[in-house]
């Protein structure tokens, strides 16, 4: 019994060592012939990794009153050249609105979202990480970049004023999506604008963020845009099918896309500071050639549940009485120098028929209309902000420069909903008396460097 015991235990040391020795022999050869090294397990606190985070390089504006973070997410799309880039931006609480510009334009989209305070950029972020991911069409065509107070402002304070603290040049937000599903979606933009009235400004609703940056946030996007051409729009406006590719045909069948089609050198237009360090956007002067033209594209409003989106669907609802020509009887110097019955009389039906020069418009003051403009006319004039001449003086600007508005064919804007009398409130009131010293001085600039 007790030999039979020794036997055991003898066979059981020997098949241990063999085993180990094995075991050693394999990772020293391992080691010697392929320089494998045992990965170790490092301490817990030796590192710390955030999978859901992303850190994004903050740029200041040229008043030192906001961050921009530039294309924090890009499409994954890149579109050529010759192209025409469709330009917005808005406040956080309006993102579906680029749901359905993607769908719709089928082309390069630059926005720049607006939010009150970086309290909300990580809530901001992680639904434009969910847009992204739901919805195709933003992520192959949308670049997305973010604009904010720097400073700590909200509803005591009347305006947006200069932060001259430290600031850090890099700032880390949530890449998660947001745990939503798509029936919650409209109840939690719903929640980010409430908050974004909230830490806004004195004033601020919903509905209307008081002194909201229109010309920066509009700036931010149009320089990110790398195509020949762009379309700055209101980001609650729908483009007509097949908009774009008609475009880009009617620019290719003139040869629009050509150098020699390029904005004339600056010559008498002195250059804002902001714009000096901006390399797409330059001012420029009439000189022995004319510039090139501003191609408007006329703007309806319309009641219809499914909007128009041919000249066929629109001259019908138009002629039911269900749409109309943009601000119709509220602000008609805006639009009306367009004549959209003229243009509805003169575009074709049929959804084939390419985009054509139908006529010149004759500039009036006041006149705004919605162009498309070869990348490097003048950018906004950032002085102006909120309810303010934001587009009157850029159109403004433009003409005096001897810029020539032509209205195109067979393309076209709608408006969901009419525009009623009292959208302008006692706040909007306000901030546009604010800009009048603003505005005197941006046509004694003009003046004054046109001569």
């Amino acid at each position: 019994m007790k030999r039979r015991q020794e036997v055991l235990l003898y066979s059981g040391l020997i098949i241990f060592a063999t085993i180990y020795l094995t075991r050693h022999n394999v990772k020293f050869t391992m080691e010697r012939m392929f320089n494998w090294e045992q990965v170790k397990t490092p301490p817990q606190n030796e590192f710390h990794i955030e999978p859901d985070f992303k850190e994004f390089v903050v740029d200041v504006d040229n008043t030192h009153t906001f961050g921009i973070i530039r294309n924090a997410y890009t499409s994954d799309e890149i579109p050529k050249n010759h192209d025409v880039t469709l330009v917005t931006h808005m406040d956080a609480s309006r993102l579906q609105n680029v749901i359905n510009l993607a769908e719709n334009f089928l082309g390069p989209i630059h926005v720049c979202i607006f939010v009150t305070s970086v309290k909300l950029l990580n809530e901001t972020s992680e639904i434009l990480t969910f847009i992204r991911k739901n919805f195709e069409a933003t992520r192959m065509h949308v670049v997305w970049s973010i604009l904010y107070p720097l400073g700590d402002f909200g509803m005591k304070d009347q305006r947006y004023s200069p932060y001259f603290k430290t600031i850090k040049d890099r700032i880390k937000l949530s890449t998660k999506s947001a745990n939503i599903s798509a029936k919650q979606f409209g109840s939690v933009l719903k929640i980010l604008g409430e908050n974004n009235a909230k830490l806004g400004l004195s004033g601020s609703t919903p509905e209307h963020i008081s002194f909201y940056p229109h010309t920066i946030a509009m700036n931010v996007a149009l320089n990110s845009s790398t195509t020949d051409y762009f379309l700055c729009i209101d980001s609650d406006l729908t483009p007509s099918k097949g908009m774009r590719n008609k475009f880009i045909k009617f620019a290719e069948s003139l040869n629009l896309y050509g150098a020699e089609k390029s904005h004339l050198p600056l010559s008498k237009m002195s250059v804002p500071k902001y714009q000096k360090r901006n390399f797409s956007c330059l001012n420029h002067v009439n000189g022995k050639k004319s510039p090139p033209d501003l191609y408007v594209v006329p703007a309806f409003q319309s009641n219809d549940k499914i909007l128009p989106r041919t000249v066929k669907e629109l001259r019908q609802s138009v002629l039911s009485g269900r749409s109309t020509y943009f601000f119709s009887g509220m602000y008609e110097v805006g639009y009306g120098p367009t004549n959209h019955t003229k243009w509805l009389s003169s575009s074709n039906d049929d959804e084939e028929s390419p985009t054509t020069c139908l006529y010149k418009v004759k500039y009036l003051p006041g006149y705004e209309p919605f162009i498309v403009a070869r990348k490097g006319i003048p950018i906004y004039d950032e002085r102006f902000s909120g309810y303010s001449p934001v587009e009157n003086h850029h159109k403004r600007l433009l003409n005096a420069l001897g810029y020539r508005y032509v209205v195109l064919s067979n393309a076209f804007l709608v408006h969901r909903g009419w525009k009623v009398k009292g959208y302008r409130t006692k706040q909007k009131g306000k901030e546009m008396k604010a800009h009048e010293t603003a505005w005197k001085e941006f046509l004694q600039d003009m003046r004054k460097n046109l001569q």
